[in-house]
């Protein structure tokens, strides 16, 4: 994951254990209380004579009805859904993504998508 200051942190967990990830849509809906967690994940290569590793995952997505309005609790403002924490590296910044609230769920993922896919095909997006 990334840490509050942009660095990267690795995580385990117990085998005991499961991980849990707070989205975007929590962030908002918190008024910044809470902070999506951005995340990467990169594969393990094992060196000479170490054992293989194997990586499975079992990803199970809640998050609001596609008409549900997104909005921080009312008497926050909104750019207290940006506080506490500094903008990731890894993605397009929320604040680029939502741009006013309330908005309905399905309208903040159509705007997500458009930014993140200007974001990884910047050469595509350049050529158009």
């Amino acid at each position: 994951v990334e840490g509050r200051d942009g660095e990267q942190v690795p995580v385990s967990a117990p085998k005991d254990c499961l991980g849990f990830q707070i989205g975007e849509a929590a962030q908002i809906l918190s008024g910044g209380v809470v902070h999506a967690t951005p995340h990467m994940v990169r594969g393990h290569i094992s060196q000479p004579g170490e054992p293989k590793i194997c990586r499975e995952t079992f990803a199970c997505f809640i998050q609001p009805q596609w008409d549900s309005t997104l909005a921080p609790p009312s008497g926050v403002d909104y750019d207290d859904i940006f506080k506490g924490r500094q903008e990731s590296k890894l993605i397009p910044p929320l604040r680029s993504r939502l741009k006013k609230v309330p908005i309905s769920f399905g309208d903040y993922m159509a705007e997500s998508i458009s930014v993140y896919y200007s974001h990884n095909n910047a050469d595509e997006v350049a050529e158009s």
